[in-house]
């Protein structure tokens, strides 16, 4: 089977003063090259994703995005949730990580206007979190490595805002160690490619160990710096071709 990335970046803006947002990967690692009915229904809501995300500061663009967002949520969990694709019937949390996205999307809804930050969290949370429906796909090493990173960066980012410094440290450094490991992964005309996301990734983890990352908009930055050079990376990798095969 054929393995497609298809990456999204949204780079939101400041939603309120003094706030730098976070900056998204969404990685979705496809089927085979005729997509099927749930590659395209993913598609479509990561397409949904980076329209909210590209005009999250326009009230006008906004709400109408949320609507459509929802949409598509709607249609695709009425025909995934008790249904999912062949190769994610074994998953025994299945269900779980789909009540989890509804969850968020509702949160998404809920909180904006009134609290654009939470919503633009939930925003972001939810383009990581759907990736976690590929847990099970069929793919080759390199893209099962590539498809924990929104995990990681995930984790991170819940010890960032739920104020757990002890737990940031040691997942920044878990989030340190994988992406120290990525070079070796690639051949060597693409591990120079990597060496922007190794210096964010580094800085990360040197802010989150000798300093109070918690204090201050330095490891905020910083950790959507990384997210946002493993982004171009993971672009770089697509388009080289290296993740595209089943193992």
């Amino acid at each position: 089977m054929r393995i497609i990335f298809l990456t999204v970046i949204f780079a939101l803006g400041s939603i309120i003063p003094a706030f730098s947002c976070d900056v998204n990967l969404f990685a979705l690692i496809s089927g085979d090259a005729k997509r099927d009915e749930f590659v395209e229904a993913t598609s479509e809501i990561a397409v949904a994703l980076r329209r909210l995300g590209q005009n999250f500061e326009d009230s006008d663009q906004t709400k109408p995005n949320i609507k459509k967002l929802m949409e598509k949520w709607i249609r695709f969990s009425n025909r995934f949730r008790i249904y999912p694709p062949e190769w994610a019937k074994p998953d025994p949390n299945w269900k779980e990580k789909m009540n989890d996205l509804a969850d968020l999307i509702g949160l998404i809804q809920k909180n904006y206007p009134i609290d654009q930050r939470q919503s633009h969290i939930a925003v972001i949370k939810f383009s990581r979190h759907l990736s976690y429906l590929y847990e099970f796909m069929p793919m080759n090493d390199l893209a099962r490595f590539l498809l924990g990173f929104p995990a990681l960066f995930d984790k991170v980012w819940n010890n960032y805002y739920g104020r757990d410094l002890k737990q940031l440290r040691e997942d920044s450094t878990e989030l340190y160690n994988a992406a120290m490991s990525l070079p070796s992964k690639l051949p060597a005309e693409l591990r120079r490619e990597s060496r922007k996301f190794l210096y964010a990734i580094e800085e990360m983890h040197r802010l989150a160990l000798q300093n109070n990352p918690l204090t201050g908009m330095a490891f905020n930055l910083s950790l959507s710096d990384a997210e946002t050079e493993f982004s171009g990376l993971n672009l770089k990798i697509s388009e080289y071709g290296l993740a595209t095969s089943k193992k």
